[in-house]
């Protein structure tokens, strides 16, 4: 009897806690596949089937085994398709290992015209530190800009060329807007900790992007 009770004081808190995160992830699932609707755009789910939620779209998809179903209570979709033109994504990913694993969100906007190598993203205190002792990244001559992004590339004439003042002009202002922006592998990537879980923050953050992307052809 001792044992039932020390048994039950672990696993109902723990099923409690579980049936919370997985109601919590399921409206968030929603949150994200309304966006996908209003947007036109295509969610993929975990078992990889891609359903298109424009609105004159059907819905008929594959069916998902009962395995895959479970596991996808906590997974998120990734969500595709065009933002102005440019092709779109929107998904998760984790940074960390074991057990400090973080979940964020992120979306990407892929841009033709970026030089092959480029890579601009925020100055953070650590770059600060390590320029003291010699580091350099590529400079634009622009103490603003220099001061919020750190500039890298394969070939730092290209990379100049292509920062235009008025490209630097779009990076600053829009950096306010999207957390955590970078130029980088031929796109515009955003990041931000945790689930994005109000449908108002992923409207404001894809017409941001697709406003930034716009700026920067």
């Amino acid at each position: 009897m001792k044992n039932i009770l020390i048994a039950s004081a672990v696993l109902i808190p723990a099923a409690l806690i579980t049936f919370y995160l997985i109601k919590a992830r399921r409206a968030t699932r929603q949150v994200w596949a309304s966006f996908a609707k209003r947007r036109g755009l295509t969610s993929h789910d975990l078992w990889g089937a891609g359903k298109s939620r424009g609105p004159k779209t059907s819905m008929k998809t594959k069916q998902p085994n009962k395995a895959l179903q479970a596991l996808s209570a906590f997974s998120m979709p990734r969500i595709t398709g065009k933002n102005n033109g440019f092709p779109f994504e929107l998904s998760t990913l984790k940074k960390g290992s074991g057990n400090n694993k973080v979940l964020y969100s992120f979306m990407k906007l892929e841009l033709e015209s970026l030089p092959t190598g480029i890579h601009v993203y925020p100055e953070k205190s650590v770059h600060k530190v390590i320029k003291i002792f010699g580091y350099q990244d590529i400079q634009t001559g622009d103490p603003e800009f220099d001061g919020k992004f750190m500039v890298r590339g394969e070939n730092p004439e290209q990379v100049l060329s292509y920062l235009t003042w008025n490209r630097q002009t779009a990076l600053k202002k829009y950096s306010i807007k999207i957390p955590n922006l970078e130029l980088r592998k031929g796109a515009i990537y955003m990041e931000r900790r945790g689930l994005i879980k109000k449908i108002d923050e992923l409207e404001k953050l894809f017409r941001e992007l697709g406003k930034l992307a716009t700026a920067l052809t």
